[in-house]
């Protein structure tokens, strides 16, 4: 988990510590953590960019502001904890390291609260987007309640499915990007260990798999 790694990172650091003498060797492994970090952290910004484009929300919802808020506190950290331990593998003066340390130390702190922070926005952010796909469900059914759609609901009906088609397309290309599908739309092995982040990708492309019978039903590809 995120957890685990950037704490797998701190022990390394602080067993570097253990005895005030940072060694060369020590200074290795150091670098092989953080890489396996920055790797980690590469995941939750294909997490973030995903779910600000499949959120289904307005821009100024609370918990879309919120998780934007919490993403860009944590980024933020993270370059700050970043700079603090190139100081670290950087300095040459023996009685400089424990300052150095001191000031990672408190920035290891500040990073470990604002990743619970960004997690629980994450959290919010996906209940709201249960709501919002729940609201919009409902309102399709509304329509078509009475089995009758007039032109006025049709054109409704095109607005949204154009809107939801946009952007499956752009969460698509995302996860491209990213390396979590290739541009066949399969799920790519070689990157993450994790799977979670395909299957935030899968949900979605599902959801949209399952409606386009339904608006097809309406041809609303003879709208323009």
């Amino acid at each position: 988990t995120d957890d685990t790694t950037v704490n797998e990172l701190n022990s390394y650091i602080d067993g570097a510590f253990s005895d005030n003498i940072l060694e060369e060797r020590e200074k290795s492994i150091i670098k092989e953590a953080k890489k396996t970090f920055d790797s980690k952290f590469d995941e939750i910004a294909a997490e973030y960019s995903q779910l600000l484009v499949a959120s289904y929300v307005e821009e100024d919802n609370t918990e879309r502001q919120a998780l934007i808020s919490a993403y860009n506190t944590l980024s933020s950290i993270k370059t700050e904890l970043d700079e603090s331990i190139k100081n670290i593998l950087d300095s040459t003066s023996t009685s400089d390291l424990e300052s150095l340390k001191n000031i990672y130390d408190a920035k290891y702190v500040e990073f470990v609260k604002a990743l619970q922070d960004y997690r629980t926005a994450v959290e919010k952010l996906k209940e709201e987007i249960n709501k919002e796909l729940n609201s919009a469900n409902q309102y399709i059914a509304n329509i078509i309640d009475d089995n009758v759609v007039t032109p006025i609901e049709k054109k409704q009906l095109f607005d949204i499915w154009r809107q939801i088609s946009e952007e499956f397309s752009t969460n698509k290309g995302i996860a491209v990007n990213y390396k979590i599908i290739d541009s066949e739309g399969n799920q790519r092995t070689d990157i993450y260990e994790s799977n979670d982040y395909y299957l935030i990708y899968k949900a979605y492309k599902d959801s949209y798999d399952n409606l386009i019978p339904l608006f097809n039903a309406f041809e609303l590809d003879k709208l323009n």
